[in-house]
């Protein structure tokens, strides 16, 4: 949320300091920019008139020496006019340096107020409460997974590594929905939320912890335990790129463009809007049924293709 805050008031003052400047510079430098104008059409004339005289003077010479009149007339003519516009030039520079100049403590009296649409409470347990814990169940996904897989390595070879992925879903879905409604109803108790809000919660934290048990399980099932080595470097990008401390607007490039793919940034945008009020929390729902839809197809495909899961007995190792 300070972030938030941060980039909006840094926005905001960038935006308007530029427009009171620029309309200022314009509205003081303009009467200026007038007479000068005014002047240099007023000179533009006399000098027309000189050399219409200088013309009328040359017809009426010899004509042997029309054609050195003519171009001494021209060169005269064209320093004359180089001259006049690089003067009028300065003089242009000059009116908006000054303008730009008094116009400069105008814009520094601009303000930015940020009108908070759904207000999140003082105090770092409210405004990071919805990062914390997903990350949480997040994280608890990552070492769930790798124990599931070993339930599921074992049982592949006795019922049939199909049979044996079907009911690891099964207790992944089973532990997202049992496991996190003892999550919701403590973080309805301890942040003081209505009860109205515990089914939302509940609902979110359960897609969450779903998808991050089919999430960790990718590279788990592609590669076996060492896996987890590799979901722990996601996990971390999951702290980014899951927009509970660091709004996208301030992401760079790389965070902004695989928040999308994170499980994270839906749970945490889903509990911000139930915490503290927003809408489309529907559709971010769907969002997250999505990837988690995609991430099963994806770990049915490697079930489907790798028929032997490797299994590493660390007994054997000692």
């Amino acid at each position: 949320m300070s972030g938030m805050k941060s980039v909006a008031k840094t926005i905001g003052t960038t935006v308007n300091t530029n427009i009171v400047l620029q309309k200022s510079t314009v509205m003081i430098a303009e009467p200026a920019l007038t007479k000068l104008q005014t002047r240099i059409k007023h000179t533009q004339a006399k000098t027309n008139s000189k050399v219409a005289t200088e013309k009328a003077k040359i017809a009426a010479a010899p004509s042997q020496s029309q054609a050195n009149l003519t171009a001494r007339l021209q060169k005269s003519i064209a320093s004359s006019k180089q001259t006049a516009t690089s003067k009028a030039a300065t003089q242009k520079e000059t009116i908006l340096k000054n303008a730009k100049k008094k116009a400069a403590p105008m814009a520094s009296s601009v303000k930015t107020k940020i009108h908070v649409k759904n207000q999140v409470k003082e105090g770092l347990n409210y405004s990071l409460a919805p990062f914390i814990t997903n990350l949480a169940l997040y994280i608890s996904a990552l070492f769930g997974t790798i124990m599931l897989y070993g339930t599921y390595v074992k049982f592949a070879k006795q019922i049939g590594r199909f049979k044996s992925f079907i009911n690891m879903e099964i207790s992944m879905a089973l532990i997202a929905i049992i496991g996190t409604a003892f999550v919701s109803w403590a973080v309805v108790a301890m942040m003081g939320l209505a009860s109205s809000s515990f089914a939302d919660l509940w609902i979110t934290s359960a897609l969450l912890l779903f998808s991050a048990y089919n999430f960790n399980a990718v590279l788990v099932l592609l590669l076996g335990q060492i896996g987890t080595a590799l979901n722990t470097f996601l996990t971390m990008l999951q702290v980014v790129a899951g927009a509970g401390m660091v709004p996208v607007i301030a992401m760079n490039t790389f965070f902004k463009g695989i928040h999308g793919l994170m499980p994270m940034y839906y749970a945490v945008r889903a509990d911000f809007n139930i915490m503290y009020g927003g809408t489309g929390t529907t559709g971010i729902w769907l969002g997250l049924l999505t990837l988690t839809f995609v991430t099963i197809l994806i770990n049915l495909g490697i079930v489907a293709l790798r028929k032997h899961q490797p299994m590493l007995q660390f007994e054997q190792l000692s």
